[in-house]
């Protein structure tokens, strides 16, 4: 589903807004500028961005991770990759395991168990399942990523990623006030022509009451 708003109100206050379904989640982007044109322009290009991300990182599509999820290992794998799997491992040490991209074996477990036979995963199944966990299992030397008996997502990290590519090609273009929001995560560029952007928590049970407001620039 495609939903624009354009307001216009004097030269430098030109906004745009689109909302595009991607990464399983919905993307809106929010332009400031004085052209329409230029801001139509970057807009795509930015959303361009998010999707070459998306055909990089999937797991359920050809792409570079969904063929290392089938072959244990990429070889000469792009800078991007490296990039992304190096800081997932640097997260999951930091984190003690907390954040870990080898949870797809459990996430297939569960898709499977309630898909499939209707039922939540057993005691067993989960600690053999949990076998295959581990960060410990993806390896990667020089550009060559292999992975020991698992399989990875970065469903928790790609996003963020391609947020950070969006604003980057953004910047690029001249934009100096943007807003990328994939699904609630968010990243801001410069302010609007009003001032800071400001971003709410909403309380999960009650959608009229915001649990606190943020002021981002």
């Amino acid at each position: 589903m495609l939903t624009i708003f354009v307001l216009v109100g004097c030269a430098t206050d030109v906004k745009l807004v689109e909302t595009r379904e991607l990464m399983d989640t919905a993307v809106t982007i929010t332009l400031y500028g004085s052209d329409m044109v230029e801001l139509n322009n970057t807009l795509n290009l930015a959303f361009d961005e998010i999707e070459r991300v998306e055909s990089l990182m999937s797991i359920y599509t050809e792409s570079d991770v969904y063929n290392l999820n089938g072959n244990g290992v990429l070889e000469n794998a792009s800078e991007e990759i490296l990039f992304v799997i190096n800081q997932s491992l640097y997260y999951s040490e930091i984190s003690n395991g907390a954040f870990d991209i080898t949870v797809q074996p459990m996430l297939d477990l569960y898709s499977y168990s309630f898909g499939e036979l209707k039922r939540p995963p057993t005691d067993e199944e989960i600690l053999d399942g949990l076998e295959e966990v581990g960060f410990s299992k993806v390896r990667v030397v020089d550009d060559t990523i292999y992975l020991d008996g698992t399989k990875i997502t970065l469903g928790g990290i790609a996003k963020g990623y391609s947020i950070d590519k969006a604003i980057e090609k953004i910047s690029e273009l001249g934009v100096s006030g943007a807003m990328v929001n994939a699904g609630g995560d968010i990243r801001v560029l410069g302010s609007k022509p009003s001032g800071d952007w400001v971003v709410a928590l909403v309380n999960p049970r009650d959608s009229t009451d915001l649990i606190n407001t943020f002021s981002l620039n």
